[in-house]
């Protein structure tokens, strides 16, 4: 189990290690990102995604 770990671990790091990192994109890429749900992040809550106080997405 420890060495699947591990190789999981070397896997992620790079995998990461080709993607841009996120303080160093526009806010705007990084917002749309998210938005699309495309992103390591959750999706950001705002107005136009709650109906009736209830999240719709």
């Amino acid at each position: 189990m420890l060495a699947e770990a591990r190789a999981f671990n070397l896997q992620l790091e790079q995998v990461l290690a080709t993607m841009p990192k996120v303080h160093e994109l526009p806010p705007e890429v990084t917002r749309r990102v998210r938005r699309d749900r495309h992103g390591i992040s959750p999706r950001v809550f705002s107005a136009a995604n709650l109906v009736f106080g209830a999240y719709s997405g």
